[in-house]
């Protein structure tokens, strides 16, 4: 053993650099303006996406096929539109004649077939709750907590 290094007890490790250290940096150097600067030539260890390549331009046969299609895509959906427009003229027919039928009004008869959510508050604000509360207020201003009047004695 030298005089330098201090002598190794058993189950004590020398210690580990730091990774906190400052790295010592590296003399920069001008970019090269040849050089291209990709990603992929950069990290030519990590896969690179194929280059998209341009179409051919399409043949008038392929046009042809094209508009053909389209315009049979475009009869089935008017087809389909004139069906829902039909359905929905039957359907508004049906909920006027329930709606007269029980003495219910029209909107509240769609609110209850349309199946959507109402986005309510169930504690929502009310006149009556207000009331209450000023009342409540009012009335309990000097009582002690055991003694106050509930909501259904106001």
């Amino acid at each position: 053993m030298s005089s330098q290094q201090a002598p190794e007890e058993p189950g004590i490790s020398a210690p580990q650099p730091s990774i906190f250290r400052p790295l010592e940096e590296a003399p920069r150097q001008a970019p090269d303006k040849n050089a291209r600067s990709t990603h992929h030539e950069r990290n030519t260890h990590l896969p690179a996406q194929p280059e998209k390549r341009a179409r051919h331009p399409l043949t008038e046969a392929e046009k042809a096929t094209r508009a053909l299609q389209r315009k049979a895509t475009d009869n089935l959906t008017a087809a389909f539109h004139a069906d829902l427009d039909e359905y929905l003229v039957e359907n508004d027919i049906k909920i006027k004649r329930l709606a007269e039928k029980h003495s219910k009004k029209i909107e509240y008869v769609r609110s209850l077939l349309q199946h959507s959510t109402r986005f309510k508050k169930h504690r929502e604000v009310s006149l009556r709750n207000a009331l209450i509360h000023a009342k409540g207020k009012e009335v309990n201003r000097f009582k002690a907590p055991g003694d106050r009047l509930d909501a259904a004695a106001l």
